[in-house]
C-alpha cells in the first residue's frame, strides 16, 4: 500500500467532554447571522447563474469547441456542491435562528439538486447524533469483514468504484447496503412526529415537480440540451458529495466504535479535517469538519475560528490532513474495505491490502 497518506496517532485517552470544549470557544463563535447566509446564498446563485449565462450565449463556439464544456461541467458541479452546503447549514439550523428561513433556503438550495430537504435533514441529523457508531451511523458506515465476504463482486464494484458517480442518489433512493430506506418514503426511525412525515412528504413533492420540469425542458429541447446544462453537473456535484464525505470520515488510523466503547465526542472527533485548495472557501470550509460534528450549530463561517480554540484541547485527538485530498482518496478506495467482526474500537485492516482484500473469496 503507497505510503503516501497521513499517519495518525490513536490516542490512548479518552478525549475532553463536550462541555470542556464549548468552554473553550468564545460565544461568537455561535452567533448565526442570517443576513451573511443569504450573501452566501446568492453569491452561489449568482455564479452559478453567471456559469450558465456564458453556456447560453456562447453556447455555438461551445459546439465548436467542445474541450470547454467538461471545463464548465465541472465548475458548474463544483458550485452546485457549494449551493449544498448551504442548504447542510439550513438542515442544520445553523442558516439562521429562524427554522421557517432555514427550511425556506433549504429547499431553494436542495430542490434544484434533487434532494429532499426534510428526509435529508432528519438523515443527516441521525447521523450527526451517532457518528463513528458502526450500529447507528447513517453515512459511509464501515462494513464488517463477514458482511464484505458477503458481498457479489457486482456489490464490491458499486460501494468501492462506482459511489463517486451514483452513490449519493442510490442512498437517497434506497438507503444504505446494509439498511435499506428511501428518502422518498416516509418510514423509518428517524421519522418521528407526523410533521416529519408531512414536511417530508412535501419536500418529496417538490423534488418530483422538479425533475418533471428537468424532463419536460428535456423532450422540448432535446437529450443533449439537458444533458449538457443539468445531468453532468449534476454528477460532478454528486461526485463532490460522495468524495469528500467519505474522506473526513474514513483513514485506516480512524476507528469506529461499537457498544459502550461509544461516545459522542469520541465520535465525532473522529472526523477529520481536510483542505480543498481554492474550493475551501468556494464551499464555505465544509473541510473544517471536526469542530462541525462536535456543534453542528456554529455556522460555517466561524468554523475555522473555533477549531483554532478546541484543537489545543483536543490534542492527538484533533485530525487534520495535510497530505493531497487525491491521494488520500486513491488510498481509501484501495485499502480501506472492511473492519474487524468484533472489536469494541475497529480500524480498517493495516495490513498490505493485495493480502487482505485480493485473498478474499469473490461472491
Amino acid at each position: 500500500m503507497s505510503k503516501d497518506y497521513d499517519n495518525f496517532p490513536r490516542p490512548d485517552t479518552e478525549p475532553p467532554s463536550l462541555d470542556a470544549l464549548r468552554s473553550a470557544l468564545p460565544p461568537d463563535c455561535f452567533k448565526i447571522s442570517t443576513s451573511k447566509s443569504i450573501y452566501y446564498f446568492f453569491q452561489d446563485i449568482i455564479t452559478i447563474g453567471s456559469l450558465y449565462t456564458i453556456m447560453w450565449y456562447f453556447e455555438e463556439f461551445f459546439e465548436q469547441h467542445l474541450i470547454l464544456y467538461p471545463i464548465f461541467w465541472f465548475l458548474l458541479g463544483s458550485m452546485f456542491w457549494a449551493l449544498f452546503v448551504v442548504g447542510h447549514d439550513c438542515g442544520h439550523r445553523s442558516f439562521s435562528p429562524s427554522i421557517l428561513v432555514c427550511d425556506f433556503f433549504g429547499h431553494l438550495a436542495h430542490t434544484p439538486l434533487l434532494v429532499p430537504f426534510h428526509p435529508w435533514r432528519l438523515s443527516h441529523a441521525k447521523h450527526h447524533k451517532h457518528t463513528g457508531d458502526i450500529e447507528n451511523d447513517e453515512t459511509f458506515v464501515a462494513v464488517t469483514e463477514t458482511y464484505y465476504r458477503s458481498m457479489f463482486t457486482s456489490g464490491k464494484m458499486v460501494r468501492f468504484y462506482l459511489y463517486p458517480i451514483l452513490g449519493f442518489t442510490l442512498y437517497l433512493l434506497v438507503g444504505m447496503p446494509t439498511k435499506y430506506r428511501s428518502h422518498f418514503v416516509p418510514v423509518g426511525d428517524f421519522y418521528i412526529t407526523a410533521r416529519h412525515k408531512f414536511e417530508s412528504i412535501f419536500s418529496s413533492i417538490s423534488v418530483i415537480v422538479f425533475t418533471a420540469l428537468m424532463w419536460k425542458l428535456g423532450s422540448i429541447y432535446g437529450l443533449w440540451f439537458i444533458t449538457k446544462f443539468y445531468i453532468v453537473p449534476y454528477l460532478v456535484f454528486g461526485a463532490w458529495l460522495a468524495i469528500v464525505t467519505h474522506l473526513h470520515h474514513t483513514h485506516p488510523d480512524v476507528p469506529w466504535y461499537r457498544g459502550d466503547s461509544w461516545s459522542f465526542v469520541k465520535g465525532a472527533v473522529s472526523s477529520i479535517d481536510r483542505e480543498y485548495w481554492l474550493f475551501e472557501n468556494l464551499h464555505h470550509d465544509i473541510g473544517t469538519h471536526v469542530v462541525h460534528h462536535l456543534f453542528s450549530r456554529i455556522p460555517h463561517y466561524n468554523l475555522r475560528e473555533a477549531t483554532k480554540h478546541i484543537q489545543p484541547l483536543l490534542g492527538d485527538h484533533y485530525r487534520r490532513s495535510v497530505v493531497s485530498p487525491f491521494s488520500t482518496m486513491k488510498m481509501i478506495f484501495s485499502y480501506c474495505r472492511f473492519i474487524s467482526d468484533t472489536s469494541a474500537s475497529a480500524v480498517y485492516f493495516n495490513q498490505d491490502w493485495e493480502n487482505t482484500i485480493k485473498n478474499v473469496p469473490e461472491k
